[in-house]
């Protein structure tokens, strides 16, 4: 994978993880709680994993 496809992949995870996280649904539907956690959960294994070896490459 491409050091671009990785950025974009998190970026898209990272923007509609925070979008949600901040819409109304948020406050009153259990599942949008379940699905946000569970990007935020995502998106830190990316970063990770992208990191251990200590570069996006």
């Amino acid at each position: 994978m491409t050091k671009a496809k990785k950025i974009t992949l998190w970026y898209s995870i990272f923007l509609l993880a925070l979008i949600l996280n901040q819409s109304e649904a948020m406050k009153n539907d259990l599942k949008v709680i379940i699905v946000v956690h569970g990007l935020w959960i995502l998106l830190l294994a990316i970063t990770w994993i992208y990191f251990k070896n200590g570069r996006w490459e």
